[in-house]
């Protein structure tokens, strides 16, 4: 949300930190550094490579991400798949970590989220060999964040 911490972050991220953030996608992938800024995902289901959004930003200072225009390759049709029929990798403890991590991140979600009881329990009950310990506090999680950003 605008009014939570972490969207006046994000915010922050999108307006003075775009070429940082680009460059990270970039170098990192979209597996590692998942596209968590809707406008930029947004100008990648258009057609634009991450690299053709680094050099026209590059270009013009007046452009932004939202005013960035045509792409020079535009998808004619929707062959890629949605986010949410991306396969799911194999269950593991660091596994979830990143994907709660992800879900901070891109939903604005407090920290705290890790600490309130009935999402810990939906964790459990989403994989029923889950222990309690395996779901970390939120000082783990905000040094798991830091790492990833």
């Amino acid at each position: 949300s605008t009014s939570s911490t972490t969207g006046t972050l994000r915010t922050h991220v999108h307006v003075y930190h775009m070429d940082l953030y680009l460059a990270e996608c970039e170098r990192r992938g979209p597996v590692a550094w998942p596209i968590l800024i809707n406008e930029v995902q947004s100008r990648l289901d258009e057609g634009w490579t991450i690299s053709q959004m680094r050099e026209r930003l590059s270009q013009d200072p007046d452009c932004t991400i939202e005013t960035l225009g045509v792409p020079p390759n535009p998808v004619c049709n929707n062959s890629l798949p949605a986010q949410s029929e991306a396969v799911l990798p194999d269950f593991s403890v660091d596994e979830m970590h990143q994907h709660i991590v992800r879900f901070i991140i891109a939903d604005d979600q407090p920290i705290n989220v890790v600490e309130c009881p009935e999402f810990r329990q939906l964790l459990r009950l989403m994989h029923q060999d889950l222990k309690e310990s395996d779901i970390p506090r939120r000082m783990k999680f905000r040094s798991l964040i830091i790492d990833a950003w």
